[in-house]
């Protein structure tokens, strides 16, 4: 295999196969049935941000794309938005995500508001892997 087939090969591997991506992200405020959302800031009023992971949850070669937080973490970012407003994660892209939380005791669940200008199912909050059928 030749230098260029072998970077290729890499390149190719890392794109299709990689669900998970480390990051942070700014955080925004949505109103979760209407266009109107915000960037939270902090005290000093610059751009809050959390820790997580970008990650894809597939099933049947469908897939929601979520940033998964700690329970502690999404509660401390849900408690500085406004009321009526739920918080997600701004990703660089400008569609709406949200938030997978992994919660205390283990178990993980989907946080409400947009997806990608629409509004899941219900039944995707109560089962993620419900949302594929």
């Amino acid at each position: 295999m030749t230098l260029y087939a072998t970077k290729l090969s890499v390149l190719a591997f890392l794109i299709f196969s990689s669900k998970v991506f480390a990051n942070w992200t700014n955080v925004l405020c949505v109103k979760a049935y209407d266009d109107q959302h915000y960037v939270l800031k902090n005290g000093d009023g610059t751009k809050e941000t959390i820790y997580g992971e970008w990650k894809l949850i597939e099933r049947n070669t469908k897939g929601i794309l979520t940033f998964e937080v700690t329970e502690d973490d999404y509660l401390a970012v849900a408690s500085q938005c406004n009321n009526g407003y739920l918080p997600q994660p701004k990703h660089e892209n400008g569609e709406f995500y949200i938030f997978k939380i992994i919660k205390n005791d283990g178990t993980f669940g989907l946080a409400k508001g947009k997806y990608t200008g629409t509004k899941l199912p219900y039944r995707c909050y109560l089962s993620p892997t419900s949302c594929f059928k």
